[in-house]
């Protein structure tokens, strides 16, 4: 992959930055200029699309600049707490009719018929403008918003099968999806139409896997549902908890009323423990619960589940009266940060030294999409070298092995010097974390940026570790 599209990056140069590597005199030990950099972790989380705090936020109705200008504000111990832009965003796309507000969705749905092309049109220009705004969404498909009449079965499967084609379209920029379509808010409780059955809700569950196939993380409110119905041996759905840390989660944590209690409670813990390491595990808080929402217990609990992701939007004035709030929203998803980079001996002209970069997640979650890493330099004016001086070099670490809360890991590569560098140059080395799409990778806005202070560059979207000075 080439390193493409590369941004201006003038405002790189303004960082503080406490390490130069100088080309050595020809009498001195390369041992004597071996460099190393230790790096601090971020004051707040820097904030990316794979994971996090999100909101909601209606791409039907809003313009491109209102989505990417989102900041959701708290007052903690009587000082400003702001999240945001937000770069991941979750979003209700109404069926009932489509094409308005999603907190107006109609109640009744009298004479339910499947959606018409008119409207799969009107679906494409909404998640266009996701695209347009540099977010990443987590996409929920329903009939109503709150008690209301959803669809019968019929027309559920014919309306999974008309917007397949468009998640696909978009999955790119589909971070994750919720099972949605059944009964209230597309929760999966009180369908008008009888969909939270067994066999309807079986249906509907394998028609969607079978549609979207791998576009995106799929999420189901009920683990139990997931332990009934998955299809193949691989596993494929993750969890959307809609009433994340409150008693019993208001349902998530019991099986069906058919399964006579098959699984407990914690045995449905247990599992969702497991599968939030392999799947994303997102939350919203349903209502106030001090038992579970006090800094101890939404600490073990978020923990144990691996949040990856959480609506910070909706019931979160309990958790943001208290002074951990900002810490513990700075741990929702993965926060990988590098805490020491080193050089075996300066770079001088021609030769190669060897890097050795170490990194540490401290987030409640790993991270779940592939990002390639590349060490790059810039010059200073902000611009990538050409090609004809220095080649991106691909460094071989792959961030999602390290574990949630507290992995660490290290990797090393060799830096080839070019033999035209001219002595007085002065770049800045980064790293490159584009999106694994080759379309997002071409962004800058979709870079993943360290969580770490004085590195991370939201508007180039590169990481910068050391000036570099010949």
């Amino acid at each position: 992959m080439r390193f493409c599209h590369a941004p201006k990056l003038g405002s790189v140069l303004g960082l503080a930055l406490v390490v130069t590597v100088f080309a050595a005199p020809p009498s001195a030990s390369a041992a004597d200029y071996a460099m190393v950099r230790s790096y601090q972790q971020a004051p707040q989380t820097v904030l990316n699309r794979d994971g996090g705090p999100w909101a909601h936020l209606d791409l039907m109705t809003m313009s491109v600049e209102q989505l990417q200008s989102h900041v959701q504000s708290y007052t903690v111990d009587g000082q400003p707490f702001d999240v945001g832009p937000m770069r991941l965003v979750h979003t209700y796309i109404c069926l009932n009719p489509v094409g308005i507000e999603y907190t107006a969705c109609s109640a009744t749905n009298p004479n339910p018929k499947p959606i018409s092309a008119e409207d799969v049109r009107k679906i494409d220009d909404a998640l266009a403008k996701a695209l347009q705004a540099r977010i990443k969404i987590v996409l929920r498909f329903a009939y109503n918003h709150g008690p209301g009449d959803d669809a019968p079965l019929d027309v559920i499967l014919q309306d999974i099968q008309s917007l397949a084609p468009l998640v696909q379209k978009y999955k790119p920029i589909i971070y994750a999806m919720n099972q949605g379509f059944i009964g209230f808010w597309g929760e999966g409780h009180d369908s008008t139409y009888g969909n939270n059955t067994q066999s309807n809700m079986q249906q509907i569950m394998q028609a969607e896997q079978v549609a979207f196939g791998d576009a995106t993380f799929m999420l189901n409110r009920q683990p139990a549902n997931i332990l009934s119905w998955e299809l193949g041996s691989t596993p494929y759905w993750g969890i959307h908890d809609d009433h994340y840390a409150t008693a019993e989660d208001a349902g998530t944590w019991i099986s069906h009323p058919w399964d006579n209690g098959k699984w407990t409670s914690d045995e449905l813990k247990s599992f969702a423990a497991e599968r939030s390491d392999i799947i994303p595990f997102s939350g919203e808080v349903g209502g106030l619960d001090p038992t579970t929402q006090n800094c101890a217990a939404f600490d073990a609990y978020s923990t144990r589940l691996h949040l990856n992701m959480i609506n910070i939007g909706f019931h979160m004035d309990f958790l943001a009266s208290q002074s951990c709030y900002p810490s513990l929203m700075n741990k929702v998803g993965p926060a990988i940060a590098l805490t020491r980079a080193s050089l075996d001996k300066p770079f001088l002209q021609g030769s190669t030294s060897t890097l050795t970069l170490n990194f540490r997640n401290t987030g409640y979650s790993r991270l779940f999409s592939p990002k390639p890493m590349y060490f790059v330099l810039v010059d200073a004016d902000g611009n990538p070298v050409d090609s004809s001086i220095f080649v991106p070099v691909r460094v071989p670490f792959d961030l999602r092995q390290l574990a949630a809360v507290n992995g660490q890991g290290s990797t090393s590569v060799e830096i080839a010097m070019p033999r035209t560098v001219h002595s007085g140059s002065r770049y800045q080395a980064a790293l490159w974390i584009p999106d694994a799409d080759e379309q997002l990778a071409r962004l800058p806005e979709y870079n993943y940026l360290l969580n770490n202070a004085g590195v991370p560059d939201p508007r180039t979207g590169l990481n910068i570790l050391f000036p570099m000075n010949f």
